[in-house]
């Protein structure tokens, strides 16, 4: 399930290419932990992909899933929009909201829509490659599930072809 959930997002991204005319995609490859009262669910590894659409704003698809705290099978996936601007030549300033679904039967997600928004910084440790970390929150407003997020990670900056 986790290997189609990551095949069907960085399709639908790469897909989206020609018809939003961007080349610039970003890959994240991160450890989130969930914050506060986790109610025993405490680590996700994920990925996300990012399409950009102008030089700042970006749409965003990815999933997480459970690897420390006491839910195995928890995961999500979401989608949405994203912006980013550089504060240097190496550093840029992050933020998306995004929503989606995700849960676990001994998590209360009451139906398992989910809201999250995350923001961060993201340096560049060599071309193409990053550093990043990032806070957020995770909402089933549905549920009584609600953790806030902090996030630590590499990611990939590059360029594919379009169609014209």
């Amino acid at each position: 399930m986790k290997i189609i959930s990551l095949a069907l997002i960085f399709s639908a991204s790469i897909l989206l290419t020609p018809l939003i005319g961007t080349e610039r995609h970003i890959e994240h490859f991160y450890y989130e932990n969930y914050l506060g009262d986790n109610q025993g669910l405490t680590g996700l590894i994920g990925y996300y992909h990012d399409t950009y659409i102008s030089p700042h704003v970006y749409f965003t698809v990815g999933t997480a899933w459970a690897t420390t705290g006491f839910h195995g099978g928890y995961g999500t996936a979401a989608l949405g929009l994203g912006y980013s601007a550089p504060l240097n030549a190496d550093l840029e300033w992050d933020a998306k909201v995004m929503v989606g679904a995700g849960g676990h039967f001994l998590i209360e997600a009451g139906g398992g829509i989910l809201t999250q928004w995350q923001t961060g910084l993201r340096h560049r440790l060599a071309d193409h490659f990053y550093g990043e970390i990032r806070y957020g929150g995770l909402n089933y407003p549905n549920g009584n599930y609600s953790v806030n997020t902090l996030s630590y990670g590499v990611a990939v900056d590059y360029s594919v072809l379009t169609w014209k």
